[in-house]
């Protein structure tokens, strides 16, 4: 059925209603989804929590009118600021959920010996990022994220870190530093090649006031074949020695025993030990004794 009536057309069924420049159709929010009357409705939207204001004027909200959204001092706006009513009668942006006010999170407090970006306002949402000063290491996570007025995690704090370490002389060290310097608490291992042994210790911890629980390591270098004429040699401690090809090794701090033949006499100290390369004596010799006749 089409009913006209002046300038107006009303076609039932179709639910279609033209009046002058003016096309209405029937939906299932009304007449273009507005009340009756031309202009926008107030948005179901427009609900906010205290802490927030809305600029608008009464309705009907004619095409182009905006309705502004505002949060008091200390609050952020999550969602769009303002809406504008369309032709359509329908809300620009159109979104399904309400705007919120969520409070902002006051400055973070930088770690000592460091700091952090960004400033202040911190809306919700927002990261900063913490840094140290050259030299010093983070401990703890290295940002932080603000929501609703509140910090997530816990400040990282910065301690001096350890310097590198250099390798010893027929050795290694691990594990490698991270951009030139080892974070508190990291323990460093020193491996020496075969044959050498490591001096005075295996291991060093860096330590939170930044530097190194002992001096570092060294790797001593073994000692090699111990001969003496008309006598034997016999080492302390069978496994501080090895053989290498035609030559005997002894480990650093390898201790040997000296005697002599039947019918020599040694002369010298009857001991020696391999320090770092090197026997801290070889002068000890046998000699044989003299045979004097009736």
């Amino acid at each position: 059925m089409v009913l006209e009536w002046g300038g107006m057309v009303l076609e039932w069924g179709g639910m279609v209603l033209e009046w002058g420049e003016m096309v209405l159709e029937w939906g299932e929010l009304g007449w273009n989804g507005v009340e009756w009357g031309w202009g926008c409705s107030l948005p179901n939207i427009m609900t906010l929590p205290g802490d927030a204001s809305i600029t608008s004027h009464d309705m009907p909200y004619d095409t182009d009118d905006t309705v502004t959204f505002t949060c008091y001092d200390g609050y952020s706006l999550i969602g769009p600021s303002e809406l504008t009513c369309q032709s359509n009668g329908g809300w620009d942006p159109d979104i399904p959920y309400t705007p919120t006010c969520q409070r902002q999170c006051n400055d973070p407090e930088s770690p000592e010996n460091g700091g952090h970006d960004g400033s202040y306002p911190y809306t919700s949402y927002t990261t900063v990022n913490f840094n140290c000063n050259t030299g010093y290491t983070m401990v703890g996570s290295s940002s932080r994220t603000c929501t609703n007025g509140m910090w997530d995690g816990a400040n990282p704090s910065c301690r001096l870190a350890c310097g590198q370490v250099t390798p010893p002389t027929h050795g290694e060290v691990s594990p490698n530093p991270r951009d030139g310097y080892y974070e508190a608490g990291t323990i460093v291992t020193f491996h020496c090649d075969d044959g050498y042994t490591v001096s005075p210790r295996s291991e060093i911890t860096c330590s939170t006031f930044g530097n190194w629980s002992d001096p570092q390591p060294r790797c001593l270098s073994p000692c090699y074949n111990y001969d003496i004429d008309n006598g034997i040699t016999t080492i302390n401690d069978p496994n501080d020695k090895y053989t290498s090809g035609d030559d005997v090794v002894y480990i650093h701090g390898s201790i040997i025993t000296m005697s002599c033949d039947n019918g020599y006499t040694l002369y010298g100290l009857t001991m020696s030990q391999c320090n770092d390369g090197a026997w801290t004596q070889t002068a000890s010799h046998c000699k044989g004794i003299a045979v004097q006749f009736a």
